[in-house]
């Protein structure tokens, strides 16, 4: 009785532990700026910063998209993914200042849909190439 017991203990505390790891659930993989360097320079890529448009004006990568995310209330950067970037396919690099925020779109955008998200991890800090400004 008492290894039973402790079966379904271990069995239990399995079960708790699975339902709190990543399930995979959302469809990006996780980059540095080294690497996004090399996929944006191959041409097939969006790049996406998430940022705000006072930190956007400072500097940004060349050609890419500003699509603002508040981290409190996402839904508003959702509906402007939806607008802007409308194949669900394209190749999409996201980044923000330090990769929280972007983790966070890429995160919210795979939940509409988008199949082929970056997240560039160290954001615009681990940034070492070319900028914009304004």
């Amino acid at each position: 009785m008492k290894k039973v017991s402790l079966i379904l203990a271990i069995v239990l505390c399995l079960s708790m532990l699975a339902g709190c790891s990543d399930t995979g659930e959302y469809n990006f993989k996780t980059i540095t700026a080294a690497e996004a360097k090399e996929l944006i320079d191959t041409g097939d890529y969006i790049v996406l910063d998430v940022r705000t448009q006072e930190e956007y004006d400072e500097k940004h990568i060349p050609g890419s998209v500003h699509i603002p995310i508040d981290k409190n209330d996402v839904e508003p950067f959702k509906q402007e993914v939806v607008k802007q970037l409308t194949n669900k396919r394209a190749k999409i690099i996201v980044y923000c200042m330090s990769g929280f925020r972007s983790d966070i779109a890429v995160k919210a955008m795979s939940s509409l849909g988008y199949k082929k998200l970056y997240n560039m991890i160290d954001g615009i800090e681990g940034w070492t190439y070319d900028v914009e400004v304004g």
